[in-house]
């Protein structure tokens, strides 16, 4: 039985590691190599050997890891020298960059090694998680974080494909994104019963199915891609009101193992908050553009809609109505702001109830709105428009205990063609000074 001193147990370890360990002289020349170069790189040691480490290092990376490499060796004379493992990517055969943490032990004046022993870890996996994080702060789409995601657990429990799915409605899920599987593996094709990820949500737990046990058509389209097994990871997102699952597999038939219900439970997590960062980013459009009380848009909403209305020259014809509601005071000083604010709920209900689907409501301040209708047909739909404005404005609304009535007054404004220079919101607003002059409840053309 070997001892802890014992040469070939060492080369033992070196040669059947997962990790991997290069010698590079004190010109960067590699003097040796160990077998899962092959496996993490593609190059076969004997590729690798009296080739300078540093141009397989992405260009942006040579600079800081040649300096700490000499840094270390340096720093370390007459001593060992192991110093802060370096994240850095290393090119390989098929060109494309793996990311690695590059630990350095000097061995220079050891007679066998006469070197500098580097271990590298592969850390694709944590690297793409580093980079979905950035993307997520950075307020990136929500598909392209789950890219990263995806591509994370690929490499991470590799050799494996991910599919990160979500908007499950019992039989299938609305979308997908994955590393490039079928929709059948990726639970967005036809609804299957037993499908693995169907029974994960139910049971609410990471389940691995082997091939033997996939129901079809999900069996026959593994068993083409060559995958051996399928873990699904069910993810609550918002509160649990929608689910969404990780959906790994496998090329090979063993696990999840310990480490991996780690890297999948990280990733689950990540997924969680990037639909919750999605949640909340929508909340605060919404916060932003809609006026608080009736949810209708706000002000900002409105002149954005309209400015980039007006500013396509020879666009759709589009008409703004202008309303301004009579005899509102009264309520609120009769019976409170409460009473008003509820008459202002339901009166933005009306309004919203009597224009055309895809017409912008907007509320502009107290009790002013505004309507902004394009693709109008002419003058007299607006006018039909505003008819009903004005009739299902003065229907009797209960608040406060009480009946209260108001009316409405709407100035009008139609322009055939959009431009900058179109001043279709003073129009309307001058139509409405001349309806409230006419009397209460009407409206007005401008002419």
């Amino acid at each position: 039985m070997g001892t802890s001193t014992d040469p070939v147990l060492f080369e033992r370890i070196v040669e059947t590691a997962r990790l991997m360990f290069t010698v590079v002289d004190a010109d960067f020349r590699v003097t040796y190599t160990n077998p899962v170069t092959f496996d993490l790189l593609g190059y076969a040691p004997e590729e690798l050997i009296g080739t300078n480490a540093m141009d397989y290092l992405h260009p942006e990376d040579v600079e800081v890891a040649t300096g700490a490499l000499l840094q270390i060796v340096g720093e370390s004379r007459g001593r060992l020298g192991v110093g802060i493992p370096l994240g850095a990517r290393v090119r390989a055969k098929d060109g494309s960059y793996h990311s690695f943490e590059i630990g350095a032990l000097v061995q220079l004046g050891d007679r066998d090694v006469q070197g500098v022993i580097l271990r590298l870890r592969p850390i694709d996996g944590q690297a793409l998680l580093d980079v979905a994080l950035h993307a997520m702060a950075a307020g990136d789409a929500l598909d392209e974080v789950l890219a990263l995601l995806a591509r994370s657990v690929s490499a991470e429990v590799g050799p494996a494909e991910a599919s990160v799915s979500y908007d499950w409605d019992g039989s299938r899920f609305a979308h997908a994104v994955s590393t490039g599987l079928e929709p059948v593996l990726t639970g967005t094709g036809v609804g299957v019963d037993g499908a693995p990820w169907e029974l994960a949500i139910r049971k609410d737990e990471t389940l691995a199915i082997g091939l033997a046990d996939l129901p079809d058509p999900i069996a026959t389209a593994a068993r083409e891609r060559g995958m051996q097994m399928c873990w699904a990871v069910p993810v609550a997102v918002l509160d649990e009101e929608e689910s969404a699952c990780l959906i790994v597999w496998r090329r090979e038939s063993d696990g999840p193992w310990v480490s991996h219900h780690i890297a999948l439970g990280r990733v689950a997590q990540l997924i969680a908050l990037a639909f919750r960062r999605r949640r909340d980013e929508a909340l605060l459009v919404q916060a932003a553009l809609h006026d608080g009380l009736t949810g209708v848009a706000n002000r900002t909403q409105f002149f954005r809609e309209l400015d980039g209305a007006l500013a396509n020259p020879g666009g759709p014809s589009l008409g703004v109505l202008y309303l301004d509601l009579d005899d509102f005071k009264p309520v609120n000083d009769e019976h409170g702001h409460a009473a008003g604010d509820e008459l202002l709920k339901v009166i933005s209900e009306r309004i919203g109830a009597s224009v055309r689907p895809g017409d912008l409501v907007a509320r502009l301040g107290g009790d002013e709105f505004a309507v902004l209708c394009r693709g109008v047909d002419g003058v007299d739909e607006l006018v039909v428009i505003a008819e009903r404005l004005v009739a299902h404005i003065a229907e009797p609304v209960c608040v406060a205990d009480t009946t209260a009535r108001v009316a409405v007054s709407v100035g009008i404004s139609f322009c055939a063609r959009s431009g900058p220079h179109v001043p279709v919101l003073e129009r309307a607003d001058a139509a409405l000074r001349e309806a409230k002059a006419n009397g209460k409840g009407r409206w007005h053309l401008d002419r």
